[in-house]
């Protein structure tokens, strides 16, 4: 029996090897710049300008690499920005009028500057999936602290249609060069909604990072706008 699998195997070794790595690898890099065009295809020849058609034409497993400045302007001042692909944004700045970012998958933000130009919900909501920062700074020009929260949103009376959320969020901090708000194990609550997160929070700091604000095991309460929020 032996003697039969191995010039099977042999076989199968052979064609793998005759096959390009590009068959082995999960997701692409969609590039988005401030003088690209959402007509473009979106590779580093022929990039997109904006976030928003990036985000609609990386895959899972992907990277949107930000040369320069990538814009995600909004439709109406209450709807989030939704990343609902397991997907890698890295370099230059996100530049963001939604009200706050809410994942709907695991997320990585690497080497970039995000600036969260709406003072409704000005954070990122883990919303029970993994999200990973790694030198991760606030933008300029007055734009809102980011702060994190591990739970979801509770109480959105918006008309967009929120992701449903995971159980377990992990929110990892690297890196020397950060600039974060606060840190919430819980829920954003609005509107009067219960704060209740019913799934698990993990916060992981690394060693020699700082540029983060205070860490809260529950969650907060947003005032929509009157003030910074929380």
């Amino acid at each position: 029996m032996k003697r039969k699998l191995l010039p099977i195997l042999l076989v199968i070794c052979m064609i793998l090897s005759m096959m390009p790595m590009t068959a082995f690898a999960e997701g692409t890099t969609i590039y988005v710049a401030d003088a690209g065009s959402d007509e473009n295809s979106g590779t580093q020849e022929s990039p997109v300008k904006t976030f928003t058609k990036a985000l609609e034409l990386v895959e899972h497993g992907g990277t949107i690499q930000i040369v320069d400045t990538a814009t995600a302007l909004r439709p109406s001042e209450d709807i989030p920005l939704i990343i609902d692909k397991k997907i890698t944004v890295q370099g230059g700045t996100l530049s963001s009028d939604y009200a706050g970012i809410v994942l709907g998958a695991d997320v990585t933000f690497n080497d970039i500057t995000v600036s969260l130009n709406n003072l409704v919900r000005n954070c990122i909501v883990a919303n029970g999936y993994n999200l990973a920062l790694n030198n991760v700074k606030n933008g300029e020009n007055g734009s809102a602290p980011i702060h994190l929260f591990g739970g979801e949103i509770t109480g959105y009376t918006g008309s967009a249609t929120l992701p449903s959320s995971g159980n377990a969020s992990q929110i990892t901090i690297s890196g020397t060069e950060n600039d974060l708000g606060n840190i919430y194990a819980g829920s954003l609550s609005e509107y009067g909604g219960s704060n209740i997160w019913s799934g698990t929070t993990t916060v992981t700091i690394n060693q020699g990072v700082s540029g983060y604000g205070h860490i809260y095991a529950h969650g907060a309460t947003e005032p929509r706008g009157e003030s910074l929020p929380y």
